[in-house]
This record gives C-alpha cells, sequence and structure tokens, in this order.
C-alpha cells in the first residue's frame, strides 16, 4: 500500500497542474497553437483521476480496518481497556504517550494492555 499521505501530495501537484494547464489550454485554443498542450493536460487529468481513485481504495480500506479494530475493541471487559487499546490503535499512540495521558504509570499500561488483548482472545475464542 502506497504512503497515502505522499499521493495526497501529489494529487495537490496534480491539480495545481491541471488548474495552471487549463488557462494554458484556454489560451492555445484562442491563438490555435499545437495540441501537445492539450494532449499533456488529458494527460494529467487522468494521472489526477487516477490517483483520486488509488487514494479512494485506501481511505475504504482504512476505514474499513477501523472498524474492525473498533468492533475487538469493543470485545474488551473495561471501558479503561477499551478506552487505552483506542488510544494505541485508532490514535496510534505509543505506550508512553498513553501513560501521561491516562495518568497511569507505563508499567500499569502495559498490563492493563496485555489483560485486554487476553479478554478480546477469550471473547473470540468463546464467541
Amino acid at each position: 500500500m502506497k504512503d497515502y499521505e505522499s499521493e495526497l501530495r501529489r494529487l495537490e501537484e496534480l491539480e495545481h497542474m491541471s488548474t495552471s494547464m487549463r488557462s494554458l489550454s484556454d489560451l492555445s485554443e484562442r491563438v490555435r497553437s499545437s495540441s501537445s498542450a492539450s494532449a499533456k493536460y488529458e494527460s494529467v487529468v487522468l494521472d489526477k483521476v487516477t490517483l483520486e481513485n488509488e487514494l479512494s481504495a485506501v481511505l475504504e480500506e482504512v476505514r474499513s480496518a477501523k472498524e474492525e479494530t473498533e468492533a475487538l475493541i469493543q470485545l474488551a471487559e473495561t471501558r479503561e481497556q477499551q478506552l487505552l487499546l483506542r488510544c494505541r490503535y485508532i490514535d496510534g499512540m505509543e505506550f508512553e504517550q498513553i501513560a501521561k495521558v491516562l495518568k497511569f504509570s507505563e508499567q500499569n499500561v502495559y498490563f492493563i494492555h496485555k489483560k485486554a488483548l487476553g479478554s478480546i482472545l477469550e471473547s473470540i475464542r468463546v464467541g
């Protein structure tokens, strides 16, 4: 899977290029210049549409993975475990950050995390 942030930057570049080329294209139509500017414009637009489609697919995968992750988090025994797992797997926080935010020791965060994963695993086995 491509790095979607760099793909978003590329999409912005293509958008800028297509806007710039659109004004060039308008000018070229008025002067009846060669069709190379038009071909380049079409190429940029095609690249932009392709990139938008790829990004849409990636965003859909991310959305789906987030929903699946959230469903698994709901299987944790306590709200405390669920909150910790959301911080870790939805918000992407490091254990040290979670400890600061939740005002727990880092050791306690690891312990709660381990218990939460164990309870989810048990729920999956039973269910």
